[in-house]
């Protein structure tokens, strides 16, 4: 089988369904309906979101902490229904930190687009 190389949003979709996999196993009770955000935890909803441990820098090839992209309009929905986001952050294909986090914790108010954080900074709540 030929190795072809995904396009960025094929790599980011393929990367979305294993963080949901194994969110599944390790969030017993986690319901994904996949309709504003991912799913249902708790009885409150949940967007899942992951990123790499590790990305090389565009600039100096260095690596750096992979990032986390947030949606304005789903932010907006986890604030108004006291939502969480599901943090993974994976090397490979297994999750080496993993966290379930309120939405106001990471940002406590509305932003319009996206915004992007470091995972440090958003397991540390200085999003």
């Amino acid at each position: 089988m030929q190795n072809k190389k995904l396009s960025p949003q094929a790599r980011s979709d393929r990367n979305g369904k294993m963080c949901e996999r194994i969110f599944v196993k390790l969030l017993p009770g986690l319901k994904l309906t996949h309709e504003e955000v991912d799913g249902v935890y708790q009885g409150l909803p949940i967007e899942i979101k992951g990123c790499l441990e590790s990305i090389p820098r565009s600039d100096t090839g260095k690596r750096r902490a992979g990032q986390l992209h947030f949606k304005g309009w789903q932010h907006d929905f986890l604030l108004e229904n006291g939502g969480n986001y599901a943090i993974g952050v994976y090397h490979g294909r297994r999750f080496i930190k993993h966290a379930v986090i309120p939405a106001v914790r990471i940002c406590p108010e509305h932003f319009e687009g996206e915004k992007t954080f470091s995972w440090p900074a958003v397991l540390k709540g200085v999003a």
